[in-house]
């Protein structure tokens, strides 16, 4: 009897460990989309060397995240959960590098900000 218990017990824990998985997969996809989608956009309306103040009135009227740090703007699009026990979920950001207020490109990434 205990056997048969254990045995489900292990199954149980181990299909949600499954679930969990392909879950934790689908939310990264989506949220890699959902940045592709606005990388696209950015760099279609705004080319390699518009000027900063060009860029600003869509800075300003992003409705999500968004941060400037040093020369880049950075806009969060949603969170997929971590990797690592230490932090919360990490936010897909697109970041925006400008040099000499110039815009000179684009990316996508990956922050932590509240890990411990």
């Amino acid at each position: 009897m205990f056997g048969v218990v254990a045995l489900l017990l292990v199954a149980g824990i181990g299909g949600q460990c499954v679930r969990s998985h392909y879950h934790n997969a689908r939310i990264r996809r989506d949220m890699q989309a959902k940045a592709q989608a606005l990388k696209d956009e950015i760099d279609r309306r705004f080319p390699t060397g518009t000027d900063r103040a060009e860029f600003q009135p869509f800075a300003e009227g992003w409705t999500g995240w968004h941060a400037a740090s040093g020369n880049d703007q950075i806009f969060s699009v949603g969170q997929v959960p971590s990797d690592v026990w230490y932090c919360g979920p990490w936010d897909v950001v697109v970041v925006v590098r400008f040099k000499d207020e110039r815009l000179t490109d684009t990316s996508i990434s990956q922050i932590g900000l509240n890990c411990l």
